[in-house]
């Protein structure tokens, strides 16, 4: 990791280094991790849009998810992209938990979708910082107490983000 220039973080290319143990270095081979997230991310667009609007326009979020041409795209490279696209889709359905329900189980798996994002695709931190700015001014104005529990979880998050820092910094 350190001698190569770093575009991506490494966490998809480890993945896809074990998933390559298990089935093989043929390129159909390699090229269904993508779509296996690809695929994923069709099924995570209705959860998340059923829980945040009707069910028609679950549906229609759904049908558009599943023809979009770049996720149809990526979703057979050999590429990290379908994995960051399923993992926000990930942290956003968990957002919604946390803030209908108010449990620390949501609130857990929030920040652990949040922290494969940075090292699953660099630039992803931007949206953990947004998540963080938006949401939390949000709960600042409207619920003082989830605020508190929302941000003791960002710094775990971001304690947890040293490494990605770290390695970002070297770069």
């Amino acid at each position: 990791l350190l001698t190569l220039d770093l575009q991506h973080t490494p966490l998809y290319f480890f993945g896809l280094h074990f998933f390559i143990k298990m089935f093989g270095d043929s390129e159909v081979a390699m090229r269904i991790l993508s779509l296996i997230f690809g695929v994923a991310t069709v099924p995570m667009v209705y959860l998340v849009a059923s829980k945040l609007t009707s069910k028609l326009n679950a549906i229609f979020a759904t049908t558009i998810s599943a023809v979009a041409p770049l996720l149809v795209f990526f979703s057979v490279e050999i590429r990290m992209y379908p994995v960051a696209v399923f993992l926000v889709l990930l942290s956003l359905n968990y957002l919604v938990d946390f803030e209908q329900k108010g449990d620390k189980k949501s609130l857990i798996k929030l920040v652990i979708s949040n922290l494969l994002l940075p090292y699953t695709l660099v630039g992803t931190i931007f949206y953990n910082l947004t998540l963080a700015i938006c949401y939390g001014y949000y709960l600042f104005k409207s619920n003082r107490d989830k605020f508190v529990a929302y941000m003791k979880a960002f710094g775990v998050e971001l304690f947890c983000l040293v490494p990605y820092f770290v390695l970002i910094g070297y770069y």
